[in-house]
């Protein structure tokens, strides 16, 4: 895709904080902060599935702030009954497929030539009304499996459009 169309620009600059929710991970100085990592989710709400995307800066990969922020991205969304993420991550992408590995819930993978479908259900207690997945898992599959294929100050919120660095910011990939 070369460019966004009006009505698909304002969808991502217009964000609700229900069905569209970012968090960014950020260093320095509060007056001169530099992002360094981003978590965002979109909702379908036919599923009340999130697709998730996830960006961190190359000198902080392993320094655990993409764990980071999908806690909290993922606390964000049991807190709103969403019931689970969906990644679609290209099979090369090693990093991305062991965070993935590590959500919290049942997770579930299917996989095609380039890219790796993973779903993770979040637990439910269904007597109380409770989420447990921050508490509890379930594997379906162990990040060895996964790739089987053909320091952050603070988390925070903001559009997922600045997030992906399509504000005119530049992007973190």
């Amino acid at each position: 895709m070369r460019s966004l169309s009006y009505r698909e620009l304002q969808t991502l600059c217009n964000v609700n904080h229900e069905t569209e929710v970012a968090f960014l991970g950020v260093t320095g100085p509060r007056e001169n902060e530099e992002v360094i990592g981003s978590a965002c989710y979109f909702l379908s709400p036919t599923t009340n599935l999130a697709e998730v995307a996830f960006m961190v800066a190359p000198e902080f990969h392993g320094a655990g702030l993409g764990t980071a922020l999908q806690a909290r991205l993922q606390e964000y969304a049991m807190s709103r009954g969403v019931r689970g993420f969906v990644f679609e991550v290209l099979s090369r992408n090693k990093s991305m497929l062991r965070l993935a590995a590590h959500a919290r819930g049942t997770v579930t993978i299917s996989r095609d030539e380039e890219a790796v479908h993973l779903t993770v259900l979040f637990a439910r207690d269904e007597e109380n009304g409770t989420d447990i997945s921050l508490a509890h898992e379930t594997r379906l599959a162990t990040p060895t499996q996964l790739m089987e294929t053909p320091k952050a100050r603070s988390v925070g919120s903001m559009s997922p459009m600045d997030a992906l660095g399509a504000n005119g910011n530049k992007p973190l990939a």
